[in-house]
């Protein structure tokens, strides 16, 4: 990621992050959808059902 004198998206920065993690999945939870800083807490419908799926396919994997 180059630095053009412009602030960074947090969408760009999360992008990044999950592209340098091998192996991983990025999960972008809206907040007029899924809530909003703990979208564990508000609602936590969406989040348990993303945790749990990734969960099942991960000790699947392996």
């Amino acid at each position: 990621m180059r630095h053009s004198g412009h602030c960074v998206s947090w969408k760009e920065l999360q992008g990044w992050i999950n592209q340098a993690i091998p192996n991983s999945e990025l999960e972008i939870f809206e907040a007029a959808i899924d809530g909003g800083h703990f979208t564990f807490i508000e609602p936590p419908e969406t989040f348990i059902e993303t945790f749990i799926n990734r969960s099942n396919f991960m000790t699947q994997s392996f």
